[in-house]
């Protein structure tokens, strides 16, 4: 058993781990959101040259971690039958808006590293109640040597209007704590907390909070898919800045004249001694007088350097240069499919991590209801969308061939994209559909349809298959 001085300790230390975990995923936060860092500027530089270096924000990442989570799309839960279930979908899956929160689970993850989902079950006991959680707000430790097993986890949030810090610690002991603490100017004084009560796990040893890892390392932590560019995206923006900079000031022709007299106006400003035209000309009676221009800065070199800076992002991401660059020529179905292979084998590693905690969440709902089969679910498997881009036609031809191979009717409206619930409806659909033809078979004499008249005498019959014979 656990003490309430040890859960303040862990409570405290764990507090301590978030806060600093936080502090790296603000950072992440903010290139996502295209908030990034503004190249140096000296103090005394102009409000013009502060909105230049506004401008040269690129935010790439964003798109680099969209193109993943668009892709990462839960259709359904197998069990241990050969269909969907359609039992989790609705009253696990579909009842707690997960369909909502799912995209932005896996967003968070992909941008910061980790994000979490939590199962509870109701006061009443009969469904399970699966929240997806910030990773601003919850904290967890694996178990050494297995990271993906989560030994303890932490939430805590604030209630500003309250005034008052709450934390929930769940324990692989059988416990849970629940604490308070004080809320002041955001900050909670490590000898605050207090326990306020304490209940048992209603999963046994098992945590009811699950982290949604990205890139799984082994010490249980995660990394963001932002992380090993950082530099790159500076880079861009710096580029990008010199590149307005030059355009705004050096992109094209200064003109220069020594040797005349400029006249000045009654306010002793000087005046324009030549009106700049095509039909005009520029002439001095001054002998010395000399013309010239200074040769304006080529902005190619810049615009090179800069496309090279996001092609290297995207080989780094094995994001597809031409979702970055904005480019696509004529390219053949193979040549873009071989374009998007590494996003699509990132993608689908992701939905294996992701796909582990998903699993794990819908089992402790069963749990939680009191089904039966959440005793033995190793083999649940969670059904993805498919995450390569396919015209539909081709698509439906492939179906089309899997179907008359032999594949059942369910596994290709699965492959297709179905829900359980369409399947579900297809299948009531179908079996209506079916009844209207025999009965109007039927109607009509057997002559249409189904029915089908019998052969007569004349007509050669079919023999048996060998499988038939040997049975």
């Amino acid at each position: 058993m656990t003490t309430n001085d040890e859960a303040i300790r862990i409570v405290r230390e764990m507090s301590d781990a978030l806060d600093l975990r936080n502090a790296e995923s603000e950072v992440l936060d903010r290139y996502y959101y295209g908030l990034h860092p503004m190249p140096w500027v000296h103090q005394k530089a102009s409000d013009q040259y502060r909105r230049l270096l506004k401008q040269a924000v690129s935010n790439f990442p964003l798109l680099i971690v969209d193109s993943v989570a668009d892709r990462l799309t839960v259709e359904g839960f197998r069990l241990d039958a050969p269909d969907a279930d359609a039992k989790v979908w609705t009253e696990l899956w579909q009842r707690n808006n997960l369909d909502v929160y799912a995209p932005i689970v896996h967003t968070q993850a992909l941008s910061t590293s980790v994000s979490y989902g939590s199962v509870w079950p109701s006061a009443d006991g009969t469904r399970a109640i699966i929240r997806a959680e910030s990773s601003y707000e919850c904290y967890h430790d694996s178990e050494p040597g297995d990271p993906l097993v989560v030994r303890r986890a932490l939430k805590k949030w604030a209630d500003k209007i309250g005034k008052t810090w709450y934390a929930r610690l769940h324990l692989n002991t059988g416990e849970v704590f629940f604490l308070e603490a004080p809320y002041a100017d955001g900050q909670v004084s490590p000898d605050k907390w207090t326990v306020v009560k304490v209940e048992e796990n209603p999963f046994g040893e098992e945590v009811g909070i699950k982290p949604f890892l990205n890139r799984p390392q082994m010490d249980g932590t995660g990394r963001s898919e932002l992380s090993d560019v950082l530099p790159v995206f500076d880079r861009i923006n710096t580029l990008t800045s010199n590149l307005l900079m030059a355009s705004e000031l050096s992109a094209f022709k200064i003109r220069w004249a020594t040797g005349i007299d400029v006249p000045r106006g009654a306010d002793g400003e000087p005046i324009e001694p030549f009106n700049i035209a095509m039909d005009r000309l520029w002439t001095s009676e001054n002998p010395d007088a000399r013309f010239g221009s200074f040769d304006a800065t080529p902005l190619e070199p810049y615009a090179q350097a800069i496309d090279q800076a996001i092609q290297q992002a995207a080989a780094i991401t094995r994001t597809p240069p031409f979702l970055l660059l904005g480019k696509l020529t004529n390219l053949s179905a193979e040549a873009l499919k071989a374009t998007e292979s590494g996003l699509v084998k990132k993608v689908q590693n992701r939905a294996l991590s992701f796909g582990e905690t998903w699993e794990s969440l819908m089992r402790l709902g069963l749990q939680a209801t009191g089904d039966p089969r959440a005793d033995d679910l190793v083999d649940m498997e969670t059904i993805w969308r498919d995450v390569e881009n396919v015209s539909e036609a081709a698509r439906v031809d492939a179906l089309a061939k899997l179907y008359n191979i032999g594949l059942p009717r369910k596994a290709v409206w699965e492959r297709y994209g179905a829900t359980p619930q369409e399947m579900s409806r297809w299948e009531q659909m179908h079996a209506s559909e079916m009844i209207e033809r025999m009965a109007t078979a039927a109607s009509m004499g057997g002559q249409n349809g189904l029915a089908q008249g019998t052969p007569s005498a004349n007509e050669q019959q079919p023999g048996p298959s060998g499988d038939e014979q040997a049975q």
